[in-house]
This record gives structure tokens, C-alpha cells and sequence, in this order.
């Protein structure tokens, strides 16, 4: 195994099957860090020489993984471990952060930076706050200790004055409803593409110009007045879309009468 990680023989006379063991000690291996976002796990042959199994069996757990979406092979190149897939419900009204950890993830955050500052144009526009200075902070996402997204938050807090550490410490809805005591009814969000600029590659360790999802977020009170604007850069391939809906959509009755 990478990284000095220690190998565990496998039981061969044991009720879990040897494929499932050598998939755990991977798997095991990938959750804390052994093998990183990125990073190329072991060839077959590796596996078969460091575990004494057959290529069957190390395919077999390979398999596993790449069905669970822990790791992707490139034709020629290897196995590499993948970056995680979100399943974004358009329909549910949850934070960045709510909505990583309800699929199983483990994200860690880091503040970046925390200030008053005054939105461009287009956002204060959108919030309604012209040239009035809202506290601005930029947040980093990471999953299994590789960069995932950065957001951008403007957010409308009224008289309550909050701290640095506070920020640091919770997510966005959860200051909204928790500290500020404002219960969000409704947000507004669009999806598109954009390519990370100097700034976002650096912070994201990617190429400059590689593609992002664009998520932009406008999220209302009671009494339908806007309190904070996210933007959410994320790794564009770390996305999978969900809409649940009643009855049959348009597009297949249009599908069908086109035939």
C-alpha cells in the first residue's frame, strides 16, 4: 500500500469473501487518507503481489470501489481515486454544507476571508442594498482532504454583529436561523458553467480556466426580503442533478410525438 500504509493479510478461510477484504482495506485506506483525491491506487498486479490473491480477486475489488464512485479508471493511465459525486436535489431548500454531510460526506471548511465589504453591482442589485456594505466571507469546502468548492456569501444581518469565529464555526442557513433568527422561506437558485479565474484556481488547485459549476443563491425571509447571496464554485465533474416530480414531464410527451 501508498504512503507506508501497513497491509493487513487477508483471511482466506473466513466468512467475507476475499475480494470484499481487500475492497475494505481500499476503501479504509482512501477514508483516511492514504490515498488522496487524485491520487493512482494499485495495479492489479500490485495487489496481487502485496496480497497474494488472484487477478480476479483484485479486479473484483477494484470493481467494487468504481461502482461505489471511489475511484475511476483512465484507459492506459490506472486507477485513481475519484473526486466525490453530490447529488444535488433541485428541490430541496438546504445549505452547501447540510447537504454534504446528509450524503455521507465528511467536510471540513476553511474561512478564508471575513469582512464588510460593499457587493458588485449585479448582487446588490439582486439583495436590494445598493452601495450599503453587507459582511462578505469566502469559504473553502474540502472532502477527504482535497480542495471541493469555495463560496462567496453576501449576507443582510440587520443588528446582529457577528464574529469571525462564529462564521467559522456554522453554515450559512444555520446563522440565518439559529443566530440571526431568521427563518428562510424560499431561495432562488441558478446553475451554470463558468472556468476558474487566477484566484479560484489557486485556492482550488486546479489549472486556471478549468470548468466550474456556478451555483447562485438567493435566499428569502417571512417576509419575502432578501438576506444573503451565495456563489458556489464547485469542481464541475463532483455533480449529479435530482428532480423528483408528479405525473410525466412535457419533454416525453414531446419525445413521443415526434417519432
Amino acid at each position: 500500500m501508498a504512503r507506508s500504509t501497513k497491509v493487513v493479510p487477508l483471511t482466506r478461510d473466513g466468512p467475507v469473501a476475499m475480494h470484499r477484504q481487500l475492497a475494505n482495506q481500499l476503501r479504509e485506506a482512501i477514508a483516511r487518507g492514504a490515498y488522496k483525491i487524485g491520487d493512482r491506487i494499485p495495479a492489479e498486479l500490485q495487489l496481487i503481489q502485496r496480497f497474494g490473491v488472484s487477478r480476479i480477486t483484485a479486479r473484483q475489488a477494484v470493481d467494487a470501489l468504481a461502482r461505489e464512485g471511489l475511484v475511476i479508471r483512465k484507459q492506459g493511465k490506472g486507477t485513481f481515486v475519484a473526486v466525490p459525486t453530490v447529488h444535488y436535489d433541485l428541490l430541496a431548500l438546504r445549505g452547501i454544507y447540510d447537504g454534504l454531510v446528509a450524503q455521507g460526506h465528511d467536510p471540513q471548511t476553511k474561512l478564508l476571508t471575513f469582512a464588510q465589504a460593499t457587493p458588485p453591482g449585479r448582487i446588490a442589485q439582486r439583495l436590494g442594498t445598493g452601495q450599503r456594505k453587507l459582511l462578505h466571507w469566502r469559504r473553502l469546502y474540502e472532502v477527504r482532504g482535497r480542495p471541493f468548492a469555495v463560496a462567496d456569501v453576501y449576507l443582510e444581518t440587520g443588528r446582529i454583529r457577528l464574529d469571525r469565529r462564529q462564521v467559522d464555526r456554522n453554515p450559512t442557513y444555520r446563522i440565518l436561523e439559529e443566530i440571526i433568527r431568521e427563518q428562510i422561506s424560499r431561495a432562488d437558485v441558478s446553475i451554470s458553467y463558468t472556468r476558474a479565474n487566477t484566484s479560484l484556481a489557486h485556492v482550488l488547485q486546479l489549472p486556471r480556466g478549468a470548468p466550474l459549476m456556478l451555483f447562485e443563491r438567493v435566499s428569502y425571509d417571512g417576509n419575502g426580503i432578501p438576506r444573503e447571496h451565495s456563489a458556489y464554485y464547485a469542481r464541475a465533474e463532483a455533480y449529479e442533478f435530482s428532480l423528483t416530480v408528479r405525473g410525466k414531464l412535457p419533454i416525453t410527451r414531446s419525445l413521443r410525438a415526434a417519432r
